[in-house]
């Protein structure tokens, strides 16, 4: 899997939004029942939001406030990306863009390196054809 910034999202972009607190989805979402719908999951306790526009997806994750330390935040943000690992394998989503929205950029990159370490997989060592590659790529 291939880990880089960009700086261009197009429209068409399967997109994972980290965010901390329910106020940083403003300027994110056009959409008011999009948001809406986001702000029920996080308000009924849920860490996480999936929204289908047929062409792309949009995640929303919510990660912990900052009253724990760097590393545990750290280590919770690959945590959360291996938890939203199988259904971005499941939906074969082969690139998908990490946008910050309100967590330090540490998390961030430590959210790209859960889902990387996620998919890593031994498949030259396996044999038979039941064995498939993770979908996603970058």
């Amino acid at each position: 899997m291939k880990i880089f910034k960009i700086t261009e999202l197009k429209e068409s972009d399967h997109r994972l939004i980290l965010v901390r607190k329910v106020e940083d989805l403003q300027g994110l979402i056009s959409d008011k029942k999009q948001i809406r719908y986001v702000e029920d999951r996080f308000a009924a306790g849920k860490e996480s939001a999936q929204i289908n526009l047929l062409d792309h997806q949009l995640f929303f994750r919510k990660l912990e406030e900052e009253n724990s330390s760097i590393y545990e935040r750290l280590e919770k943000a690959r945590t959360a990306a291996h938890s939203l690992h199988g259904t971005i394998n499941d939906l074969d989503i082969s690139r998908l863009i990490i946008v910050n929205a309100g967590v330090s950029p540490e998390e961030s990159i430590a959210f790209a390196e859960g889902l990387a370490l996620s998919g890593y997989q031994f498949l030259k060592y396996k044999t038979g054809d039941q064995h498939k590659a993770n979908a996603l790529q970058e």
